[in-house]
Parts: C-alpha cells; structure tokens; sequence
C-alpha cells in the first residue's frame, strides 16, 4: 500500500479561503441581480437634461475691446460666461450673458 502525502495546512487553508470568497461572491451577484429586477430605475428624459439642448447654428460674440485684447480664460458663472481678457490694456474679466448676448459686466484688473 502506498500512503497518499499530507497535504500543507497552508495550501487547504487556501482552498477554503477561496471556495469562501466564490460562496459569498455567488450570493452578492444573486443579490444585486435580484434587487435591480424589484428596483428598475426610472428612465432618463434626454430631451430635458440641458446637454441635450441643440442649437440651428452656433452664437457668434462680439466684444468691443482694444485690439491685441485675448482671451485668457473662460469660466461658467451663474448667468452667464465670465472671459478673463488680457493685452489691449489692463487685464480685465467680462461677463457675458447668452440671453441677452450683452456683456454685462466688465471688471478692470489694476496692476
């Protein structure tokens, strides 16, 4: 008769670890598959997300600045666009509102 080799305590403590993690991983999917079949989410309206807002043709700005004048910067603010401007004289930021398509605001940048 031969005598089977005696198996590490390591490696069986590896193999239940693993066949564990299969168990508890096997009842987790069960689980969130079962939960989003009783919980569907509602759908998405795309038409009134603001992303999806389309425009015929895109806005064309014109700001009467020096020339030399760049834009070093453009920020969404609430209202409208803020456009830090450089060159043409002093730094200066301008406010732009798409409603009106005015520049509202105009802030001068001493140095």
């Amino acid at each position: 008769m031969s005598e089977t080799p005696a198996v590490s305590r390591g490696l069986m403590a590896a193999v239940v670890f693993m066949g564990g993690l299969i168990v508890v991983g096997t009842t987790v999917l069960l689980f969130m598959v079962a939960h989003r079949l009783t919980h569907p989410r509602a759908p998405v309206n795309v038409a009134a997300t603001p992303s999806a807002i389309q425009s015929t043709a895109p806005a064309t700005i014109t700001l009467a600045e020096p020339e030399g004048t760049t834009i070093r910067q453009i920020v969404p603010v609430p209202g409208g666009v803020a456009a830090l401007l450089s060159g043409g004289g002093p730094d200066r930021v301008v406010v732009w509102t798409p409603t009106t398509g005015q520049a509202t605001t105009a802030l001068r940048l001493a140095h």
